[in-house]
């Protein structure tokens, strides 16, 4: 009788003892079956191996140091920054020869990349419309106006001109100066082209037919019988003996002589 109390007393404590070491190491449980055959208790020990593996494997987890260095390593802000103040390109620019803008000049190589502005004699970059110039390159529009000495566009009729390109119509009336169609009879002109009918009478300077004779004239297409006297500056047939002439044609006989027709 006293035998087996002693063999379970045994039995017990090798149960327990298995318990604590499980907790320990993770491997009680095991030995606490080995020791304690079928006895229950043993299985205690298996629990207690599976709570320290546990335990275990969170404080392994180290991951979340691991993940706040990570951010560290994350330097590229600043490395972003730097790039940043290499982005001196500005500076550079406004340091360049623009800065030429307002100095005096006489040619386009004093003022690089800017222009010699003619009218202004210093160095410009191409002006907006307004702006003085005496050449087209001097303007934004590409166009400067040399009536009015100013970058322009092309004008409505009525603006001043001194050619047909500075006017929307095409067309500058060269006795007028202004932007301008082509004029009916009496138009003032300097060219048929300023004229409806075709025909700038250049004597009188206005938009005209054929004149009949009597007509002054400086040139045959002028008259409706295709001759202008040009000794009597009128449109005539072929003179008689003693009709003023400069030419042969302004007589009838051919022959002008000592401004006379013979």
């Amino acid at each position: 009788m006293r035998t087996y109390w002693t063999v379970g007393v045994a039995a017990l404590l090798l149960a327990c003892g298995g318990e604590d070491n499980g907790g320990l190491y993770g491997s009680g449980g095991a030995g606490a079956q080995a020791a304690g055959g079928n006895v229950s208790s043993g299985g205690v020990g298996a629990q207690g191996g599976a709570a320290g593996g546990g335990q275990g494997g969170a404080n392994l987890g180290g991951t979340g140091n691991v993940g706040t260095g990570g951010a560290n390593l994350g330097g590229t802000g600043n490395v972003g920054t730097g790039g940043a103040n290499l982005g001196g390109t500005g500076n550079v620019g406004t340091g360049g020869n623009a800065g030429n803008a307002g100095k005096p000049c006489k040619n386009d190589s004093e003022c690089s990349p800017l222009l010699c502005n003619s009218k202004l004699d210093t160095c410009q970059p191409k002006l907006p419309n307004g702006g003085a110039c005496n050449f087209s390159d001097e303007c934004v529009s590409g166009l400067c106006n040399s009536k009015l000495d100013q970058c322009a566009v092309p004008g409505p009729i009525g603006t001043a001109c001194n050619f047909g390109q500075e006017c929307l119509s095409g067309l500058c009336n060269s006795k007028t100066d202004q932007c301008a169609v082509p004029g009916p009879l009496g138009t003032p002109c300097n060219f048929d082209k300023e004229c409806t009918t075709q025909l700038c009478n250049s004597k009188s300077d206005v938009c005209a037919y054929l004149g009949p004779l009597g007509t002054p004239c400086n040139f045959d297409k002028e008259c409706q019988g295709g001759l202008c006297n040009s000794a009597l500056d009128l449109c005539a047939e072929p003179g008689l003996p003693g009709v003023p002439c400069n030419f042969s044609k302004d007589c009838k006989s051919g022959v002008c002589s000592n401004h006379q027709c013979k």
